[in-house]
């Protein structure tokens, strides 16, 4: 290169740390903020015992987070518009789905303690007004990744229709991300 010529665009962003380049994107940056805020509220939101709105109010934002994305990869799957402004980068995409799955896995964690609805195997909550129930958030912690990740073990079962409720609401949460994070990944990918 000879001395004064003027540096291309390509050799300016290869030239940059990916974190400055990264954090100059507004998609990256907005994703990292708010999947970030929803895994630190979500942890504390368990280990502390928060009120339940609160991990109510993260689900929501996550949900909505998750659903604009899938929205945003809908929009530009014709390939009429570039891809690189509207979503995160390859790796904070991978970041932003661990902490939105570390997120929904402590908030509905809380729920389930704070809600007393899942019942050990071996007892007939519906039938015994003590209701035994989850009392630890570890123990929360486990069923919610239990019933996130599908396997159901058998130690604990929904017993009740509330329980019913947030699992069903916490394994279309499970879906929505696997659905967003696939694509995302994917148009990621497929535009490098």
């Amino acid at each position: 290169m000879a001395d004064g010529a003027p540096i291309s665009d390509h050799q300016k962003t290869f030239s940059e740390s990916h974190v400055t380049r990264y954090w100059r994107d507004k998609a990256t940056r907005s994703g990292l903020l708010v999947s970030g805020f929803i895994a630190v509220v979500g942890f504390l939101s368990l280990w502390l015992r928060l009120p339940q709105w609160i991990s109510f109010a993260a689900i929501i934002g996550a949900d909505i987070y998750i659903i604009s994305l899938l929205i945003i990869v809908g929009l530009h799957a014709d390939r009429r518009a570039s891809l690189r402004e509207s979503l995160p980068y390859r790796f904070p995409a991978f970041v932003i789905g661990a902490f939105l799955f570390i997120g929904l896995l402590h908030d509905f964690g809380n729920l389930y303690l704070h809600n007393e609805v899942p019942c050990p195997a071996n007892a007939n909550c519906s039938m015994d007004k003590a209701r035994p129930h989850i009392e630890s958030p570890g123990d929360a912690l486990y069923f919610s990744t239990v019933t996130m990740s599908n396997l159901g073990y058998g130690d604990f079962y929904p017993g009740g229709p509330e329980a019913r409720h947030i699992v069903i609401w916490q394994l279309a949460n499970s879906v929505l991300l696997i659905v967003l994070l696939l694509p995302l990944v994917v148009s990621r990918f497929a535009t490098f």
